[in-house]
């Protein structure tokens, strides 16, 4: 249950909101998307969230959720943004901001695994009792096995958020958990969308050089897969075989092939491509 308090929606000054501390950077396609919606219907309905903080009699207002479109606003060179305010802990505003960005469907996997292991641990912070009521070590084998009764709550609202089971929300944060900041920065900026599966095959990496390596290559686009990243580490290291090449793989395929068949099925596939030659032969004199 959340100890935030709703104060107002209204029309608030860009000038007056504070940005800092973000779990993810703001994504450039994300903002083009909310502008493009916003050259057709003039502007945005959804408010951003503000928390109101007060030091002394300074009063500040903290972005909860909405960097991408108070990003959008200011390249348009808006004044103002709609915004719901609000009142209460730093850990719920958090709380409310994750819970926000794990809604959305269009958050990159590796957007999608940070936060939710932000999510436990703040969750864990915010309620200790998830792990005093057995202790904290114990606590956190259960986490990656069934879990105690809050852990498990947890887990239960989480896929209410995710439409995800249970098994793949502790996957992506055991994932997560071993990535440092680098390699998640890495692995966001990648040509692709690095996938679930890949991120959760990096994560379990335990060696420092290897997974740098991995997440190297697949940041730069030379592999697509961390699977195959490691098979060319392995290589690399010496401890692996080579990798082989798709064209000799596909020719040995059909040598073998040629091998096994009949000799009636033999003659028949030389008669199929001996004409399609020579139709590439007579098209290229033409």
């Amino acid at each position: 249950m959340t100890d935030l308090r709703l104060i107002e929606t209204r029309e608030m000054p860009i000038a007056e909101i504070e940005v800092e501390n973000r779990l993810r950077p703001v994504d450039e396609l994300g903002v083009l998307a909310i502008l493009a919606t916003v050259a057709e219907g003039g502007s945005i309905t959804d408010p951003i969230d503000v928390r109101r903080v007060r030091k002394g009699k300074v009063v500040s207002f903290r972005l909860v959720d909405g960097a991408h479109r108070l990003e959008a606003m200011k390249r348009l060179g808006r004044e103002v943004i709609p915004a719901s305010v609000w009142e209460g802990p730093a850990l719920d505003a958090r709380l409310l901001e994750i819970e926000r960005n794990l809604a959305r469907a269009e958050m990159k996997p590796i957007d999608r695994a940070v936060f939710l292991l932000q999510y436990k641990e703040v969750y864990e912070e915010k309620h200790p009792e998830a792990k005093a009521a057995i202790g904290a070590e114990l606590a956190a084998k259960r986490w990656n096995t069934t879990g105690t009764v809050p852990v498990v709550s947890f887990v239960a609202m989480v896929g209410q958020l995710t439409g995800q089971d249970e098994s793949t929300i502790r996957r992506q944060i055991r994932a997560a958990k071993h990535l440092t900041k680098s390699e998640i920065d890495n692995v966001r900026d990648a040509s692709h969308w690095v996938s679930f599966k890949d991120i959760a095959e990096i994560g379990k990496i335990g060696d420092d050089a290897e997974r740098s390596f991995v997440v190297e290559k697949i940041a730069a686009g030379d592999v697509k897969q961390a699977a195959k990243a490691r098979k060319l580490y392995a290589a690399e290291a010496g401890t692996g075989p080579a990798p082989v090449d798709p064209v000799d793989a596909e020719f040995q395929a059909l040598l073998k092939a040629w091998q096994r068949a009949r000799k009636s099925a033999r003659l028949q596939f030389l008669d199929k491509v001996s004409r399609e030659l020579r139709e590439i032969t007579e098209g290229g004199d033409e």
